[in-house]
């Protein structure tokens, strides 16, 4: 039996071979973009969507410099 981290990373890799192959909507997404996405699937904020966006993007900001920082 796979574990769910296998069944998610192959749920993720059909989105981005679709998007690889036709161009998709995210074609002009940064890492940072991709990493504020990602960060949306796991984030509860508040009410607001404003504030799940901000959210997102500082978590987004702290994988970036953790990535930097290899």
């Amino acid at each position: 039996m796979r574990s769910q981290y296998e069944l998610e990373m192959e749920e993720h890799d059909k989105h981005i071979t679709w998007m690889t192959k036709n161009g998709g909507f995210a074609k002009d997404m940064t890492m940072r973009d991709h990493y504020a996405g990602l960060a949306m699937l796991r984030t509860s904020v508040g009410s607001s969507y404003e504030q799940l966006a901000k959210t997102a993007y500082e978590i987004a900001d702290a994988m970036l410099k953790a990535r930097d920082a290899k």
